[in-house]
Parts: structure tokens; sequence; C-alpha cells
């Protein structure tokens, strides 16, 4: 007989000092209890005080689920699967060394058919006992709004209490849960809720705050109701935990971390002790100081392993919030209720997965002024305004234009067409292996198409905006902006270009001497005006006027 249960999903939540961690709301989740007969039991979960534990120990909460190890070294798609119990084929994994249900005693759950892959509504309603201001109620449904842009699930307000089949609603605990009565399910079938689940959170906790602000305690508040929104629909932790965790003993693989999982409890301050910290492919990361003085501990969106986590279980999103033509950062245009997220003049301490269906992405970091590392791979980590790993695109997203700020940038294209725009400083772009555009802007930046037949753009007449071009070769252009070097738009004509290092013609406007690699512009040839260096090319390239385009 399938078991039902009451789940109680309580978490953790570590808001650390500098030198000294503090524990929020520390409670468990307390494990189904099953009667003989497969009935119904009750679960209660007590929270528990405050840890105020020095920095580099953990004070842990009583065991209540089984001592399991996990597989060594499980993959990224392994740690997929341990947040929703599925194997890659929609079938349930019944392994409870590589699934959270399994090892909490149950199995992989979902809304409406139970089949991986389908998609399912759920009605939400707000407890009126609650009193929700517009701006809370809100907080929740950005939390909706996230989900859906990624799966195909759809949340709607029911009209009336006993219709819903989630009640929100404000706690007096000092935790924040799901709870909910599940169904098992076996082979292809998973299980299913029963009756009404409900998320609570008591907001008077410092960190549970549902202002949906992401300055206080680094916007713990709002991640907290994303990751209770992943446990109502499917998703476990990301490791042996439930209500306190010990990395060094309970993570499950090298992905569970925060910045790989907002349904883990681990996070980047904590490497040094995590279990398989010593194999993380991410490292240095460093989320910073929030301006209440704690460390930034949680993501402010989904990542990497719960878009596919959620996906696995209802498909990929069918709502177009995120769908191709996405510019996250500066001048985003991501609109409707998880603008925010995206938006750096408004969450200008971002940690977040980007995340599209479609092409024509872009990553705009332009109103930063700290040096940036902008990687454009997917699954790559930027580091913005300060912090280190901080924004990652998701697995199978593609954003194809990078766009720096006035630090010191180095901007990394993937092997698709990428655009890289350094702007101010002195930039470092990395084209990757496709055909790409690369312009330093001002300063003094260095240009690396590496593979693929890439565009150099030069648009400054000015020795201090000089380039060096490290790899140019085969069927690379340069392009020179016309309105700046006094040139007609096409292609350079024959006659502007001369080899050697001076002008020897009142019609030269390029110079180019391969035995230093240096590329001038002289305005007036052989006239008064001295030629100015624009660029340099460190392969020594050899070139003909076929090789520039005017722009």
């Amino acid at each position: 007989m399938a078991k039902t249960g009451l789940r109680l999903a309580r978490d953790e939540f570590d808001l650390s000092a500098p030198l000294a961690r503090t524990a929020l709301a520390q409670s468990r989740e307390v494990e189904s209890i099953i009667d003989a007969t497969g009935g119904l039991g009750v679960a209660l979960g007590i929270a528990r005080p405050l840890d105020l534990s020095p920095a580099g120990s953990f004070a842990l909460a009583a065991p209540r689920l089984p001592s399991i190890s996990g597989p060594p070294n499980p993959s990224f798609t392994d740690q997929v699967g341990f947040l929703n119990a599925l194997n890659p084929n929609g079938s349930l994994d019944t392994d409870p060394n590589n699934s959270y249900w399994e090892f909490s005693g149950e199995t992989a759950r979902k809304w409406d058919t139970p089949t991986a892959g389908t998609s399912a509504t759920v009605k939400y309603f707000f407890d009126p006992s609650s009193g929700f201001s517009a701006n809370e109620e809100n907080t929740f449904l950005k939390a909706f709004g996230l989900w859906e842009a990624v799966a195909d699930i759809t949340f709607v307000e029911a009209n009336t209490v006993a219709q819903a089949d989630v009640l929100l609603t404000r706690g007096n605990d000092g935790s924040a849960y799901f709870l909910g009565n599940t169904t098992n399910g076996s082979g292809s079938t998973l299980g299913s809720y029963v009756g009404q689940t409900l998320i609570s959170v008591d907001d008077s906790t410092f960190g549970f705050e549902l202002t949906g602000s992401f300055v206080t305690a680094g916007g713990y508040g709002l991640s907290t109701v994303i990751h209770e929104v992943g446990h109502m629909i499917g998703l476990g932790h990301g490791g042996f935990y439930n209500g306190a965790v010990n990395p060094a003993t309970q993570q499950y693989s090298a992905f569970d971390e925060r910045q790989w999982t907002i349904m883990s409890y681990i996070y980047w301050n904590q490497a040094g002790t995590a279990k398989f910290g010593d194999e993380y492919t991410v490292t240095g990361t460093n989320w910073g100081v929030t301006e209440d003085s704690i460390n930034r501990q949680a993501p402010h969106t989904w990542m990497p392993v719960d878009i596919l986590a959620a996906q696995w279980l209802y498909g990929e999103s069918t709502s177009n919030a995120l769908n191709g033509g996405d510019t996250f950062g500066f001048n985003s245009n991501i609109g409707g209720i998880i603008s925010d997220f995206f938006d750096f003049t408004v969450n200008d301490h971002p940690v977040i997965t980007l995340f599209s269906l479609g092409t024509g992405n872009t990553l705009d970091a332009s109103g930063f002024s700290e040096d940036a590392f902008i990687d454009l791979r997917p699954l790559g980590f930027s580091s913005l305004n300060g912090h280190v790993n901080n924004v990652v695109i998701a697995d199978g997203t593609v954003i194809e234009t990078g766009i720096g700020g006035s630090g010191k940038d180095t901007i990394q294209g993937g092997d698709g067409k990428n655009k890289l725009l350094g702007k101010d400083g002195a930039d470092q772009l990395l084209g990757g292996g496709g055909k790409d555009d690369l312009s330093g802007g001002a300063g003094k930046d260095k240009l690396e198409g590496e593979g693929g037949n890439d565009t150099f753009r030069l648009t400054s007449d000015k020795a201090a905006d000089a380039d060096k071009i490290v790899d140019f070769g085969g069927e690379d252009k340069v392009s020179l902006l016309g309105s700046e070097f006094g040139l007609a738009p096409g292609a350079l004509k024959a006659s502007a270009f001369e080899l050697g290092t001076a002008a020897t013609s009142d019609k030269d406007r390029i110079i180019y001497d391969q035995a230093s690699g240096k590329l001038w512009f002289d305005e007036d040839g052989t006239g008064a005006a001295a030629k100015v260096l624009i660029a340099t090319f460190q392969n020594n390239a050899v070139l003909a006027s076929t090789d520039f385009i005017v722009v």
C-alpha cells in the first residue's frame, strides 16, 4: 500500500557576521510518520533556539533521518536527480543514496499528472488572518513567477480558501516551512499531493522578511520564499540533512552548495569544511557582506541545478517570460513580476542565474565600476560589483552579448557568435570558439578572438585607447569607425593603406609595420599632422587593405 505522510520542511537560515555565525530559526523537518496500516500520520516540527556557535563550528539538530554517506563523486546531473528523486528518463530513483525523497522514506512527487515532464496548475490563497500587505503578497508572487519562468507550472489565485492547493500564511514560531501530504509513487508514476498544503513564514524573525528586499539580510527573506516554493513543487534539499547541516558529513556532492542550488544549506563561506570542498569546480566564491553586516549567503533566484530539477518534473516553461532577446543587468528589458531580479539598478548586488529559452540575449554590466569577470559560457560564473562568482548562466542558456563597465574587465565568450564590449577601462576580451565581435571601448584593451573568424573593432583615434590584438589571422577583420577616422563606410581603399612606418602619400590613413606589429592612423598622410598609434598586433600579423572594413 502506498504510504501517505505529512511533511514539515523547515530550514536552517545561517546569517553569519564576519567573525561569528548566528543561525536563525534553526529547526528540523520532521519525518513523515506512517502507522502500520499505511494510514496518515501527523508530524510536528519544533523550532530550535538560535545557534550562537562561533564561526567554524556547527550546532546540529538531533538526527531524525537515516545516516547515509552517498555515492563517491556525484556529478552535476546526479545532483539534479537528488533534488527531485528522478532518473533522467523520468522514472523514480529509488536509491536513498541518490535521492533526497528516498533518503527521507518517500518518493518523487509533483502536482497534477503524476508523470515526469508534464505541466501542472497550482491554486494558492493568502490566509486572511495573516494580514499580508500588497507588498508581502508580491513577494510570494515573485517566487511563483520565477518558477513559472523556467518550468511548465502555473500558479493561479483560488477564489476561496477551500479551493486552494496551497495556503500561504504568516507563522509565529520563528521558522519558515512547507507542509503537505503526499502519496508515494513507483516505476514511472510519481507521488501526488493529497489535500491542501501550507507555506508558513514567520517574518518577525530576522532574515525571514517578506518585503522582497534585496538589502535586508542580503535578500534572505526573498530567497526563503523561493526555497519553500521549491519544496512545494517537489524539490528536496541538496544533501542528507534537514533543519541543520554538518557540511563535512552531510553534503551530497560538490554541487550541493548554494552557488548551484537554492535548495542547499551550504554556502560559499563553508567551502573549507565541506565534504566535497576540494572537488569544487568553481572556487574562491565570495558574495560579500550585506548592508547589515552579515555574510551574503543566499541566492536571489533559482540556480542551475534547480532549473533542471524543476524541468524534469514539469517540462520547460511555456510562459514566455524569458524566451530570447533578454537583457540582464543594466538597461534590462525583462518585464513582469520577475523584472527586479535581473535589473542591476534594483538588485545591485545580484546573486542570480541567467536563464533564457531563446537567443539574442545580453549581460550588461555597464553601470558597475569594480573590475569584473564576465563569462558567457553555459554554467560560467561571472564576478560583478566586487563579488566573486555571483552570476551564473544556466545550462543550455545562450548569452551572446557581454558588456563591461568602467573597471578593468575580462569578458570571456563561448563557442557561439559573441559580441563583447569592454566599455571604459583597460579590458581583456576573449572571443571563444565562434565568430565573434570584439570592441574594447575606451582604454588600452587586449583583444583575443581565440577560434573562429572574428571582427576586432577600433573606435578611437587616441593613443590612450590603442588596443593590443593578440591572434589576428585567417578570415578575421579589423573594423574601423568611419566617423572617428574620417573614412567612408565600406571596404578600406587600397590607396588609404600603407605598409611601413610612415605615410608616403597624402591619401594614406592607415599605416602598418609588420616588424613591430604597430598600426597607426594618420589623418593627413604626408601632411603636418602626426600619426597616432591605434593598435598593436601581438602576432605581427600579415595585413592588407582587404583585412579592414569601415563602418
